[in-house]
């Protein structure tokens, strides 16, 4: 009985998670159109936002990389290029 209560309560976090993805992309997006391309400068958009994270705190980049990566998929990959292409240069 215990592993069909857990996995319901998995699909619930699953299913809740990817909601909260889904609402936070149109930010997100807005915030990449206003050139905060990093993870970094996109999780200090969504603090200055007064958005917190899923668990009521505040963004961190890592954060928005999972984000990225769990909804948007290849653009994350994408991000991560341009990100090590800037520190590269900046080297």
């Amino acid at each position: 009985m215990a592993r069909k209560g857990n996995a319901a309560s998995a699909a619930v976090r699953r299913a809740s998670s990817a909601k909260r993805n889904e609402d936070l992309l149109p930010v997100i997006e807005d915030l990449r159109a206003a050139g905060w391309s990093t993870p970094q400068q996109i999780a200090d958009g969504l603090n200055g936002r007064g958005i917190t994270a899923a668990r009521g705190g505040t963004w961190s980049a890592v954060q928005v990389r999972r984000i990225l990566k769990s909804s948007i998929g290849l653009k994350a990959d994408a991000l991560r290029v341009a990100e090590d292409s800037h520190k590269a240069i900046a080297a």
